[in-house]
C-alpha cells in the first residue's frame, strides 16, 4: 500500500515561509516538517508572480484550486438516462440505485448521488408519491 497523502495545512505553509525567510532549502524545510522536498519546491513555486512566499495567499490559492478541480463521478449521461426512464416507470431512487447495483455491480451508484442528481436536474417532480395525493388534484 503507497503513503497516504495529505494535503498542507496553513500551518504548515506558515512554516515554510518562515523557514524560507531564514534561507532554508527545500530539501531543508521538507526535511524539517517530514514533507517531501518537490512538495516543498512545488508549494514555493505556487505564487510566482509574487516576489516573496505568502502563506495565507497560497493557502487561498490552494484553496481556490481544490474547489475549481473536477471531481471524479461514477455518473454519466447513461446512468441519467436510465434513472429517467425508471422513474417514469415510478421506481423510486433506492430501487433504481438497486437496479444500477445489481446490472453493473463495478459501478453501483448510492441513493443518494441519485437524489442529488434528481435536485440538480430539477426532477423532483418526476419522483413517485407516497401518501395522500395533493390538494387539488
Amino acid at each position: 500500500m503507497g503513503t497516504l497523502y495529505g494535503q498542507l495545512t496553513l500551518n504548515e505553509r506558515y512554516q515554510i515561509q518562515a523557514l524560507y525567510e531564514l534561507d532554508f532549502s527545500a530539501r531543508a524545510i521538507g526535511r524539517e516538517l517530514k514533507r517531501s522536498n518537490k512538495t516543498i519546491s512545488r508549494e514555493l513555486k505556487r505564487l510566482t508572480d509574487c516576489e516573496a512566499y505568502d502563506a495565507s495567499e497560497a493557502d487561498i490559492h490552494a484553496y481556490d484550486k481544490r474547489r475549481a478541480a473536477n471531481k471524479a463521478e461514477r455518473f454519466n449521461a447513461r446512468h441519467q438516462e436510465q434513472l429517467k426512464n425508471l422513474l417514469a416507470m415510478g421506481f423510486s431512487p433506492e430501487q433504481v440505485a438497486g437496479r444500477i447495483t445489481l446490472e453493473e455491480p463495478d459501478n453501483a451508484i448510492s441513493c443518494s448521488t441519485l437524489y442529488r442528481h434528481i435536485a440538480r436536474l430539477q426532477w423532483r417532480q418526476r419522483l413517485p408519491r407516497k401518501g395522500k395525493k395533493r390538494r387539488g388534484s
